[in-house]
């Protein structure tokens, strides 16, 4: 299974939508297998597809661009605007959707690393005393390795959605190992380092990660048990 499948929910009874009837008495069920075709790839493309692609979209689902540019836009079922397509309900549930996925992350940082709720470092006053201005440039450089071991994290757990939070807490607590002076972090001495790239050869390594992900039953399963 890929590993950045979501689904999404629609109304049980969306069959019974006067526009959805009506494109069926039209186009047969061939037309609402495209619309459910074509609302699988609005939501693979953050809610709005141009029109210009409809040849493409003909061609991915084995079908003609007028029967495509009729349910598009003969049925009341999409919104239009600069050139592109849309749906509201779509639209509603991607905000809602990444609404949640952005709690989850929240949520995630502040179990992993609550030490990035706590209050700014206060750096003390400016003072004649050679003793406390090393003590200052001490304080000051802690508090940037701070911010920027934060930082770090912050953008890994930008992939919640795609690995547990178990992984990528173990990939920042290798990555964000200071060296000897206490300057730099692991990831900092590196030439390069993509996190996206250096997560993905991380999991493949990862004993527990395939054991962890979910086939599209589980996660549905999951789904309904967490709403009852």
């Amino acid at each position: 299974m890929n590993k950045e499948t979501f689904y999404f929910s629609h109304d049980y009874n969306a069959r019974s939508d006067p526009k959805l009837v009506r494109l069926v008495m039209n186009e047969g069920m061939i037309g609402l297998g495209i619309y459910w075709s074509v609302i699988e790839m609005l939501y693979e493309q953050n809610g709005y597809i141009e029109l210009k692609n409809i040849e493409n979209i003909a061609f991915e689902l084995h079908s003609e661009c007028d029967r495509i540019t009729n349910v598009l836009k003969n049925h009341d079922l999409f919104k239009f605007k600069d050139n592109k397509f849309y749906s509201d309900s779509v639209l509603r549930r991607l905000k809602i959707r990444n609404a949640k996925s952005a709690k989850t992350k929240q949520s995630a940082l502040k179990r992993w690393y609550p030490e990035r709720y706590k209050d700014a470092i206060v750096l003390p006053s400016q003072s004649e005393s050679n003793a406390i201005k090393v003590k200052e440039n001490k304080v000051k450089e802690n508090g940037e390795l701070s911010n920027r071991e934060l930082k770090f994290k912050s953008e890994v757990f930008e992939y919640l959605d795609k690995y547990p939070e178990s992984l990528l807490n173990s990939f920042c607590n290798y990555w964000t190992e200071k060296n000897k002076s206490k300057t730099k972090m692991r990831f900092e001495l590196e030439k390069t380092f993509e996190i996206s790239k250096r997560l993905a050869t991380w999991a493949s390594r990862d004993k527990n990660f395939d054991k962890n992900k979910m086939s599209i039953k589980e996660m549905l399963d999951e789904r309904e048990r967490t709403r009852s």
